[in-house]
């Protein structure tokens, strides 16, 4: 087996768990009249509905013949305000779909026909003002207003800078918390060179590289870091993310702070991208759990294979998660401490007989 030093940031090997594999009530309750109640994160992925990440809890048709939603659906926060309503027809988001803030206030107005985006799309601001007012015509994006929180337009009838922030909402062990993009727009479409930032909690933004746009067709980006943005697709979305389609695939996750920050990816990503291996490598055909231990700054101080494990391949594990640079503290009360974690993981072969692992699964013996 091989063993690299980067890291790898962008893209998910997460196991997706179908509903059909989940049949748990805590991850859905049968309600009346055919419906069902899901619960959610924030990010729409399935959890415990008494777990303290889960945000929305929807009331819709589920079709168990053909495997997806079919009907008018609202979603709830768990203040039972109304966050999202719309409709499938046949697994397609079809018409008008409707989103709230948690104080009532329209969030947006967005449109499908037979589930690609359609007509208008308004985004409104916690006030109430206007954010973004776009169109989807012939299947393509027209920009045509945007505000800025203070109220002051900023693009007018297609033409103007847009400014815009994609939250960073998954670990990642730089610290920023969004990517900020901004360039020109023209005729509703974006065009010439748009800059990229990465965005902190504290501290000013940090450019990481331009992309460039030639009547609204993406060409090629210079990203610098993190190193493997891809410099042949565009990263720009050019409105909110509608994270709500991710309750489409109905993947689940644990209520623990590695599967609510999006930890346990980063760590596959980061075994996957710094173990290759060989097709002569002896591998386990079973899971297997590691054991390290962390002081309450995350940092590792322990690490333990289990016997049964391949001396080589033992010692290549013991050294990449030496290089995992940061592990998330436990905490009980609010407070961080150490810990001890055991950490199940699996490796896998795909159809073309490359071995990776899987999505790992942590336990915490004390914290959470």
């Amino acid at each position: 087996m091989k063993k690299t030093l980067f890291v790898f940031l962008l893209g998910s090997f997460m196991a997706v768990q179908a509903f059909a594999q989940a049949p748990s009530a805590k991850y859905m309750e049968q309600s009346i009249d055919g419906y069902i109640h899901l619960y959610f994160d924030q990010q729409y992925y399935l959890v415990d509905q008494n777990c303290v990440y889960k945000k929305f809890t929807r009331v819709i048709k589920y079709d168990k013949e053909k495997g997806g939603f079919n009907s008018f659906f609202t979603d709830y926060y768990n203040n039972n305000q109304p966050a999202l309503s719309g409709k499938y027809i046949e697994e397609k988001k079809e018409g008008e779909f409707k989103g709230f803030y948690e104080t009532g206030k329209p969030k947006f107005t967005i449109s499908f026909k037979n589930n690609l985006p359609n007509g208008d799309w308004k985004f409104f601001y916690p006030s109430g003002n206007l954010w973004l007012n776009l169109a989807y015509i012939n299947k393509q994006l027209f920009i045509k207003d945007f505000y800025d929180e203070k109220g002051r337009q900023k693009i007018k009838d297609g033409k103007g800078k847009l400014v815009l922030t994609e939250p960073a909402l998954d670990f990642n062990e730089f610290g920023y918390t969004g990517v900020t993009f901004e360039g020109r727009v023209k005729e509703g479409k974006p065009e010439g060179i748009w800059s990229t930032y990465l965005s902190y909690p504290k501290g000013s933004p940090e450019y990481i590289g331009i992309e460039k746009f030639n009547d609204g067709k993406f060409e090629g980006s210079n990203y610098s870091f993190p190193q493997n943005f891809s410099h042949k697709n565009s990263l720009i979305r050019f409105y909110p993310a509608f994270l709500a389609e991710n309750a489409e695939g109905l993947v689940f996750k644990g209520c623990t702070i590695d599967d609510n920050q999006g930890y346990n990816v980063y760590l596959q990503n980061f075994l996957n991208s710094s173990i290759i291996f060989e097709k002569s490598d002896v591998l386990p055909t079973a899971p297997f759990i590691v054991k390290i231990k962390i002081d309450e700054n995350g940092k590792l101080t322990d690490i333990a294979t289990p016997d049964s494990l391949n001396t080589s391949l033992s010692n290549v594990l013991k050294q990449v998660l030496t290089n995992v640079p940061y592990w998330i503290p436990s905490y009980i009360n609010g407070k961080t401490i150490p810990d001890d974690l055991n950490i199940t993981l699996n490796i896998y072969q795909n159809d073309e007989e490359k071995s990776y692992f899987s999505y790992p699964i942590i336990n915490r013996q004390e914290g959470r």
